[in-house]
């Protein structure tokens, strides 16, 4: 599989969003770099915390140049506790949105806010948004796909499961697989909306980020119905720019950025809450020896699948 560097989908729609003045740190990835050529390996999260020139110090010598807000720069303002109620969080999933969770339920406690978040689709309840910091997080959506799909959809990971990463006796292969990642890419979130919450979209391997921004369960086929994939992209512009703080999780391991962040909240402990958050994650050490194990391969037509789809 090769390394994933270009821009697509939501990557490119997010980008704009750089006219949005509320935003004070968006995915580096995905808003920094003007060409494919300057975009950091998006293959681990060492690679991220070497960037080096191409990284933090980008974003600050861009920002200069601009003499201007920008959404990549690093948080110039403190945050002010006295202007809320509460922090909301829309948590994109396979994203390190359980990084955030966790350093924000730091936050709220420190500056007695309520924390409120929702997962798997936003949140539509009438409450005073004037009042509310609103925080969400992204990463590159190629990346995030694999992601899921290596995480809990390769293989079981229910004690329920006679084939599960829970059974001791248990030994992972192509042939035991819970679905093949063509059929997670072609299938797997072709789900019917669930009546009780029509706009909760659990497992999903294309264009999830701008359906979970914007509450669109519903497949949509960008390399065909260009029209409604335009619209999606619109309104996930849109949603974006009502968010305070938007976080590139990849970014995390950079400790400038990471530092920025805890700055602007007054509130350290985010390197804390990535090591609390890996040990949340139900299936996170069992999967991530799986997939060592037995490494995942993508063929060239389902990698054109993938990059079409997002």
């Amino acid at each position: 599989m090769r390394t994933l560097t270009h821009r697509s989908g939501l990557a490119m729609a997010v980008g704009a969003v750089g006219r949005c003045a509320l935003i004070i740190a968006i995915a580096a990835r995905m808003a920094l770099y003007s060409d494919n050529s300057n975009y950091p390996s998006t293959s681990s999260s060492s690679s991220v915390a070497s960037a080096g020139g191409d990284g933090i110090s980008g974003i600050n010598h861009r920002c200069s140049l601009s003499r201007r807000h920008h959404p990549v720069c690093l948080p110039g303002r403190r945050f002010d506790p006295t202007q809320y109620d509460e922090i909301y969080m829309l948590h994109m999933r396979k994203a390190g949105g359980t990084t955030m969770r966790v350093f924000l339920k730091r936050v709220a406690e420190t500056h007695n806010l309520t924390l409120r978040v929702s997962e798997g689709e936003p949140d539509t309840t009438t409450v005073d948004w004037e009042r509310t910091f609103r925080v969400t997080n992204l990463r590159h959506p190629i990346q995030r796909a694999i992601s899921h799909y290596k995480y809990d959809q390769r293989w079981r990971c229910s004690s329920a499961s006679t084939e599960s990463l829970k059974r001791r006796k248990f030994v992972p292969s192509e042939r035991n697989v819970k679905r093949t990642f063509e059929d997670f890419l072609h299938v797997g979130d072709r789900q019917t909306p669930n009546s009780r919450h029509p706009h909760r979209l659990w497992t999903c391997a294309t264009n999830c980020l701008a359906r979970w921004a914007t509450g669109h369960a519903a497949y949509v086929d960008v390399a065909h119905d260009t029209e409604t994939a335009r619209t999606l992209l619109e309104d996930a512009y849109n949603a974006l720019c009502q968010y305070d703080l938007i976080v590139n999780t990849e970014w995390l391991a950079n400790e400038t950025y990471r530092v920025a962040i805890e700055k602007f909240f007054g509130v350290d402990g985010l390197y804390d809450a990535t090591q609390k958050a890996s040990k949340k994650l139900f299936c996170a050490k069992k999967s991530r020896a799986a997939n060592a194990k037995v490494p995942l391969v993508i063929w060239n037509e389902t990698q054109k699948d993938l990059e079409a789809g997002n």
